[in-house]
């Protein structure tokens, strides 16, 4: 009777928390929002050669259907982002916030998932787990960047939610969600959505011992089926018939690509260190929570922690044998967070605080270090405090309380600190205020490198690379001349195509810009002394790209020709 009762009141406190999951998707909105707007904010360059320029030139053209790239088909990719992101670009106008909001909305939903899974199998209030999410630091960066990756992570683990929910209480409402989720996530980034997701829901039949429910509910699962198809089969079949024998080739390099069964020794520690660097600063307590699993299997460990660690390693393990960007485990964050968060509420040891207590550390070293670095540059003063002090408060708590949730709400904050206020500071990517006012009204072309990143987004149109057969036409139609950026790195080559195709140029203006944080670590680039001259003089200029824009016309005699 007394267990009776506790069951009672367990089930009364789980639905008094019913706001937790709101919380935390207003808290990753709060959280991820800061300086999405911001040039200078967080990015890549399959951000800002892909997921910008594919929607800008869909809108230049009027088409919906077809995701086009380089005015070229882009149909290596699904379309529903770019669908997601071109209906921003045409309500709102083309910036950067309108692009990266449904990273934040995917990157908060992602925490809210997390949240779920651990109170679908482990009845707690799911407030930790989607904690540790929120401050990962994978889940962090790419929330703030227009990319596919934290989407379809989003979609895969929200249709293996539903998926378990029915598995629970076989309702045709889950089981349909399941396929709605499932079939956009493939809309989103193609078949690996369908892995992420069948590699999850094959692990819980297996890990909860449920397969019954297979032969149990055919109609439920042909319901599943159909809807699924519904959703991901038209537009490959309408791309299909647009486009014929291009986009099968086009599907045919995508694999390729892979490399699959390609066997390289990088592959094998590219995909450790993604598995575990996404969801630093938590690492070793994910070590700690494995480590935890197996001490107790001789004792009977539960089942929602055997489908876990299934589906993370299961997940992982093809990745070990093709070439893929870390950013695809993504999907894993949220699994590896659920475990770490039920290993910390699995009861208090000393080796579980000095485990937080060394991630606090990590994070803090981090954060300190780029703060510091700001104040020592005199780029600014009030992030690096807020940063100082949000960081002391997280240590504080580490070392003073064992509260995980103040722990895990510290590092939150911290890390939307550091990402979204200190970093911007460095000016990475900066151009000038008055760029669009110098080009006085001529069309923008970059020669050959990445430089400036941003300048699609600047103009509001996107700005295409120089290409030797097509640049006459360019000048043709362009009889005052076009603008072309380039760096100091490829004046050689911009010399010798301005002599083969017998071009003069007037140089605009020039600026210097800070590159990736990766530019500069064993680059040579940018030699020992130069670094050493920036850090003695306190300023970022020597480590500054220069990037010049170049007006570009026929030279006289062929314009009198």
């Amino acid at each position: 009777m007394a267990n009776t009762v506790q069951e009672i009141d367990a089930r009364r406190n789980f639905h008094r928390r019913r706001w937790v999951p709101v919380f935390l998707f207003i808290l990753g909105i709060v959280v991820f929002l800061p300086s999405i707007w911001s040039e200078t904010s967080v990015t890549e360059r399959d951000e800002y050669s892909l997921s910008f320029r594919t929607p800008m030139e869909m809108k230049e053209r009027g088409a919906w259907l077809t995701p086009w790239l380089d005015r070229q088909p882009r149909l290596r990719k699904p379309p529903l982002l770019y669908w997601a992101t071109l209906a921003d670009y045409k309500i709102f106008g083309i910036t950067l916030a309108a692009a990266r909001i449904w990273g934040v909305l995917a990157g908060a939903g992602l925490a809210v998932c997390s949240c779920l899974v651990a109170r679908e199998i482990f009845r707690t209030n799911g407030m930790l787990a989607g904690l540790l999410t929120l401050s990962s630091v994978g889940v962090a960066v790419e929330a703030r960047q227009a990319m596919l990756d934290l989407p379809v992570a989003f979609f895969s683990v929200l249709a293996v939610l539903f998926w378990l929910r029915w598995m629970g209480h076989e309702r045709w409402r889950d089981i349909l969600l399941s396929a709605c989720a499932l079939g956009c996530a493939f809309l989103v980034k193609g078949p690996v959505g369908l892995f992420f997701f069948l590699i999850g829901a094959v692990a819980a039949l297996w890990g909860f011992h449920d397969w019954r429910i297979l032969r149990r509910r055919p109609m439920q699962l042909l319901g599943w089926f159909v809807l699924v198809l519904a959703i991901c089969l038209p537009w490959p079949l309408l791309m299909r018939h647009l486009w014929g024998d291009r986009f099968t080739e086009t599907l045919d390099g995508e694999m390729a690509a892979r490399h699959f069964i390609d066997w390289e020794s990088i592959r094998f520690i590219s995909t450790f260190s993604g598995l575990l660097g996404l969801i630093f600063p938590w690492t070793p307590l994910f070590f700690g929570a494995v480590v935890g699993y197996f001490m107790k299997i001789r004792y009977g460990s539960r089942r929602s922690q055997t489908w876990l660690l299934i589906w993370c390693l299961a997940t992982a393990m093809p990745f070990f044998l093709m070439k893929a960007s870390e950013r695809y485990l993504l999907a894993l964050a949220p699994v590896e967070c659920v475990m770490i968060a039920s290993w910390l509420e699995d009861g208090e040891t000393c080796a579980r605080r000095w485990l937080c207590r060394a991630c606090v550390g990590m994070l803090a070293l981090v954060a300190l270090f780029f703060s510091a670095a700001v104040i020592w540059f005199k780029l600014g003063i009030v992030g690096p405090v807020l940063c100082f002090a949000a960081t002391g408060w997280t240590l504080w708590q580490a070392m003073r309380t064992k509260s995980n949730l103040r722990v895990a709400l510290g590092a939150v904050v911290t890390m939307s600190l550091c990402l979204g206020v200190v970093y911007p500071q460095f000016g990475v990517n900066a151009m000038p205020p008055d760029l669009q006012e110098k080009l006085a009204g001529l069309p923008a072309a970059q020669f050959d490198g990445i430089h400036p990143c941003l300048i699609s987004m600047r103009l509001g149109y996107s700005v295409q690379r120089f290409d030797n057969k097509t640049f006459p036409t360019e000048l043709a139609a362009h009889p005052d001349g076009v603008a072309l950026f380039l760096t100091k790195f490829e004046r050689k080559e911009f010399d010798e195509m301005l002599a083969t195709n017998h071009l003069q140029t007037t140089e605009l203006f020039h600026f210097g810009t800070l590159a990736a944080l990766k530019t500069y670590l064993g680059s040579h680039k940018f030699d020992r002394d130069t670094r050493w001259e920036a850090f003695a003089t306190r300023s970022i200029e020597p480590l500054q790209i220069q990037v010049y824009c170049y007006r570009i016309t026929p030279a006289l005699e062929q314009a009198r020709n």
